[in-house]
């Protein structure tokens, strides 16, 4: 049976129960809805497809699928289509977990009239177009969060670029080494962006692949002390958002260069270390360590006057936390710190 009017699709095998509600949108719809009546599943999915449909009216009871299987298979073969379930009077609780898995809203046969009727399908299809309308601005938000991501690794790759070749007219190795530790470090900031423009998640990135991609790099700056040493990298499932992931790589960054340039002099051979785990709610540890040469009797870190052990101090107060140093057998530094509250921009309460 078909009529004229804003396309509805009923999808119900018993006639009389088609028969009465094509009978209430005739009498209380105006003409404004027209509806087309089948009596299976596949019947239905088979007519969804380039029909125009508004709005889907179907039984959750079926000679060819039933209960919440029906409301998901009908979803599939229609994902931009309201879906209205009708269920029977003792059959609520169905009905409720059927909208949770995704239908717009359910009646209950025999307590809904012409103008319940009316109205649902109305309701359904104006919070249908107004979600659709949120879904493409949110889409639209994403993308262009994503091309920010990839406009601010560009400029930083650029960035890294210019100190490269700034770096191929200077003789001084002092100066040189200046040049090369500003480029790694800007190469920690892009990676970040890079992950994120091409994640899924703009909120968090995956931190052991981020240190992996990071420590690579690494291994390719100080590519003469690299070949005797190995990089080992101990960091499980752990997520971390933006606010956090940029200083922490930093950190990374820094250790790893000190390691690199003085843990391991005269081709000595030996393995750096990193491990991050969670600690509690927020709240992470972060250990680098190496089996080299180890520091100075009379180091200090918080008196050092090198720019690296200033950015390990300023980061690691950035993120809340703490930095432990341990120089008895090679180097190891132990720096627990909390995740930054992407809402509030603070860290630990």
């Amino acid at each position: 049976m078909v009529d004229t009017g804003r396309r509805v699709l009923l999808i119900e095998d018993n006639p009389g129960d088609a028969r009465l509600l094509q009978v209430m949108l005739a009498d209380s719809g105006g003409g404004r809805f027209g509806l087309t009546a089948v009596g299976t599943l596949a019947e239905g999915i088979a007519a969804i497809g380039g029909n125009g449909f508004e709005a889907i009216l179907l039984d959750l009871t079926l000679p060819d699928s039933a209960g919440i299987d029906t409301v998901l298979r009908t979803r599939a073969a229609a994902p931009h289509v309201p879906i209205i379930v009708m269920t029977g009077m003792n059959d609520e609780e169905m009905a409720t977990r059927a909208v949770r898995e995704g239908a717009q809203d359910y009646l209950v046969k025999g307590h809904a009239d012409g103008a319940l009727l009316v109205r649902a399908i109305g309701y359904a299809i104006e919070r249908h177009r107004i979600e659709e309308q949120v879904r493409a601005s949110l889409e639209g938000k994403v993308w262009l969060l994503k091309e920010i991501h990839h406009r601010v690794k560009n400029n930083l790759q650029i960035v890294s670029s210019l100190l490269q070749l700034q770096s191929r007219y200077i003789d001084d190795r002092k100066v040189l080494d200046i040049f090369r530790e500003s480029q790694n470090r800007v190469r920690s900031m892009a990676l970040i962006h890079e992950r994120l423009y091409r994640s899924e998640d703009l909120e968090t990135i995956d931190f052991s692949e981020y240190v992996r991609n990071l420590t690579s790099h690494l291994q390719k700056t100080y590519r003469d002390t690299a070949a005797n040493v190995q990089m080992s990298v101990d960091i499980g499932d752990i997520k971390l958002d933006v606010e956090t992931g940029i200083p922490c790589g930093l950190i990374i960054t820094e250790l790893v260069s000190n390691a690199m340039k003085y843990a391991f002099p005269d081709g000595r051979k030996g393995t750096i270390t990193i491990s991050l785990e969670q600690a509690g709610d927020r709240a992470y540890v972060l250990t680098v360590s190496d089996d080299g040469v180890g520091l100075p009797a009379d180091f200090d870190p918080g008196s050092s006057g090198s720019l690296g052990m200033q950015l390990i101090n300023t980061l690691t107060d950035q993120l809340d936390g703490e930095v432990e140093l341990d120089g008895s057998r090679g180097t190891r530094y132990t720096i627990t710190f909390f995740e930054q509250s992407r809402s509030d921009g603070r860290g630990a309460p």
